[in-house]
């Protein structure tokens, strides 16, 4: 069975997306986010469902994040789906809440993912992990 139709089929078994819903991605530009998005949009006129992506910078690697960037932008512009781009203070806010960097960055992630649900009225996000994450 293809990954496609693995995909297809856990969304229906599960309910997970229905036709007309907006689904936020959580872009990273990684191949796990990548792959969603690509199965997502594939999935896209099939489902009836909206898609929208988000990057989220967290101002850790500014040496790596414009090419990442770039590779979101180039994805999203050919698959014709809105990107926003947004940058946190992970840093300050560690610093400021007594956390380690990488609580603090994923706290801001997932803030920073329901603030743009938010804003676009998504009905979901969605996220790309593999076994070995700590989602």
């Amino acid at each position: 069975m293809r990954i496609l139709d693995r995909v297809r089929d856990t969304i229906r078994r599960y309910s997970m997306l229905r036709g007309g819903e907006r689904v936020l991605v959580a872009l990273s530009g990684g191949p796990d986010s990548v792959c969603l998005l690509l199965l997502l949009n594939e999935l896209r006129d099939e489902l009836g469902i909206n898609l929208s992506a988000l990057y989220v910078d967290h101002g850790l690697r500014p040496g790596e994040v414009p090419s990442e960037i770039g590779l979101c932008r180039e994805l999203t512009s050919t698959l014709d789906t809105p990107l926003n781009v947004l940058r946190v203070d992970v840093r300050g806010f560690a610093e400021d809440q007594g956390l380690g960097t990488q609580e603090a960055a994923r706290l801001l992630r997932y803030r920073a993912f329901y603030e743009e649900a938010r804003r676009l009225d998504a009905d979901r996000i969605a996220t790309g992990h593999h076994a070995d994450d700590q989602a």
